[in-house]
């Protein structure tokens, strides 16, 4: 905005001074040698300002006459340079289409016309790997680690075939090597703690957790997750040892944790009960019992009772209702407990408070049909719940979120694809098992770059509701 008020006020002032020239003009008289020369003042200022005016145009034509070789120099370049980016693309393009002999021979134009070594470097990399060359592409890889510029892209590469072919060793090396020289990256953090969990070095892994959190990349939510998981591995680790206390004290960290996570309450308890003490494990499970009503921590509270009778059982399931009565599993244990000790009208009484909970459970329609035949020889009623039983129930289970294979109990490491963490409570939508990891765990080889998000898990997964 100034610069046009600036602007404006230089050209009224030109136009001031011309009108200013015509309404007076003006005469200027000169003597030189004897002649005598008479002229207007306008005219004289132009004879003055014309040699200025010629001076500034020859020079801008010298300027542009001048700069013909160098702008044709950047034209060829250009048009190199389109030429080796189009080369480029569509040797990637034959790449993801799988077309060796395309992208072998884009990835010969890409190198004739561009000076890009990083991209280049990759595409020649990614066509001898697409080829079956993979000695060829090893060495392009390493001759990416001596220059900055296509470092990181080397290493990516290197570690990608350590996995592929199933040389964990060797991909824990190269992934140490990249911690050396950029530990603060994401993908670095990522792949190392992959790798460390599925080698269970759960204390480098913590080591990495805890770095990825101080450079915020996870998520406070996200680092309680997979802590958790550490925790309660290295709490059984410890315990395996004899290193009690260490196991105890890694076991309250989870639940500190994650304070509604049923696996790392049973892992404390399972510590107590292993030492003997039923109390103790009975206590951590009471006190777990109001936040996390969940089914593995019943054969656990069953274990650390006492009672020599069904009755006394009985009456210590009835803390589990009393700490959270809303809870349909509640009412089944207590169901379940007082179906041993035949009391038929207790049992009925808390298999129809969980059904009002909203329990959905096909036990609870099994101990109906069962009550329906001892108290009331009903087989008519009994063999409606049992029909209720077969029918479709939404059933949470150990679930994957990687791939989708189920677990008949938790670990913090898939037993189907290895990944860490990604066991999860809920209603799968696919369930199916996995075959046992395979040495291909980074995916294709037509992928245009080393994808490392797919060696093993992310740190930054989705945690799971906090309701197991």
């Amino acid at each position: 905005m100034i610069r046009v008020f600036w602007y404006i006020i230089k050209v009224a002032l030109l136009i001031a001074l011309a009108v200013w020239l015509a309404n007076d003009p003006g005469r200027v008289t000169m003597t030189l040698q004897g002649y005598k020369i008479e002229t207007s003042v306008g005219l004289l200022i132009f004879l003055a300002l014309l040699p200025i005016i010629l001076t500034a145009i020859g020079y801008h034509f010298w300027k542009k006459i001048k700069a013909i070789p160098r702008n044709f120099r950047q034209s060829q370049e250009l048009s190199r340079k389109e030429k080796g980016y189009i080369a480029l693309t569509r040797g990637m393009v034959a790449v993801a289409a799988g077309d060796a002999k395309t992208a072998k021979a884009m990835a010969l134009k890409a190198e004739t016309f561009l000076n890009d070594e990083a991209l280049t470097s990759l595409l020649k990399a990614q066509t001898a790997q697409l080829t079956g060359d993979q000695e060829a592409a090893r060495t392009i890889y390493q001759e990416m680690l001596t220059r900055k510029a296509t470092r990181t892209l080397g290493l990516r590469g290197l570690l990608a075939q350590a996995i592929k072919a199933g040389n964990m060793t060797q991909a824990r090396e190269i992934a140490n090597k990249a911690w050396e020289i950029e530990a603060d990256k994401e993908w670095v953090q990522n792949t190392r703690l992959s790798l460390e969990t599925q080698a269970e070095n759960w204390a480098e892994a913590e080591e990495i957790l805890t770095k990825s959190l101080k450079q915020k990349n996870i998520t406070q939510d996200d680092y309680n997750s997979q802590a958790a998981a550490l925790m309660i591995k290295r709490s059984l680790s410890a315990e395996q040892q004899n290193l009690q206390d260490l196991a105890i004290k890694k076991a309250k960290k989870a639940i500190s944790l994650r304070p509604k996570f049923a696996p790392a309450y049973e892992r404390l308890a399972e510590i107590h009960l292993n030492e003997g003490d039923k109390a103790k494990a009975r206590k951590v499970l009471l006190s777990a019992w109001p936040m996390v009503q969940h089914p593995s921590l019943l054969p656990l509270f069953e274990k650390s009772q006492e009672a020599s009778t069904a009755i006394d059982q009985l009456k210590l399931y009835e803390k589990l209702v009393k700490s959270a009565p809303e809870a349909p599993l509640s009412h089944l244990a207590i169901a379940a407990k007082a179906f041993e000790a035949h009391l038929w009208g207790k049992a009925r009484l808390h298999l129809n408070a969980a059904i009002s909970h909203g329990g959905d459970d096909p036990k609870i329609y099994h101990l109906f049909a069962k009550l329906e035949r001892l108290e009331h020889q009903n087989e008519e009623a009994a063999l409606e719940w049992e029909e209720k039983a077969r029918e479709p129930h939404a059933a949470e289970s150990w679930t994957c979120d990687h791939c989708g294979g189920l677990a008949d109990h938790w670990d913090a490491i898939c037993p189907h694809c290895s990944f860490f963490n990604t066991l999860k409570w809920k209603i799968p939508t696919v369930s199916f098992h996995l075959p046992a990891p395979s040495a291909d765990l980074v995916g294709d080889d037509t992928a245009i770059a080393p994808d490392l998000s797919l060696i093993t898990p992310q740190i930054s997964s989705k945690t799971e509701t906090e309701t197991v």
